[in-house]
């Protein structure tokens, strides 16, 4: 697993060229987190994950997947509650 984080950094620079050299990999699995600075490398067939305070309590968080249907057999195993 490669994992990136682009939290507060302004330019994304050298870090950006090693997640392009990475992404393609079909052997591993990519975690970007903050990845705006650099949505021209991350691919459009992706699944996003988004985390959110959950209105109900401050220790709760609540995740939103968004994906494409090609990537759908990734969430096959997911049970939510």
């Amino acid at each position: 697993m490669y994992h990136f984080d682009f939290y507060r950094l302004q330019e994304a620079g050298l870090v950006a060229e090693e997640l392009a050299d990475v992404i393609g990999d079909q052997h591993v699995i990519t975690v970007v987190e903050w990845g705006g600075i650099v949505s021209n490398v991350l691919p459009e067939e992706r699944m996003t994950i988004h985390i959110a305070r959950s209105a109900s309590s401050d220790d709760a968080r609540e995740l939103t997947f968004t994906y494409p249907e090609a990537l759908a057999y990734l969430m096959e195993d997911v049970h939510t509650w």
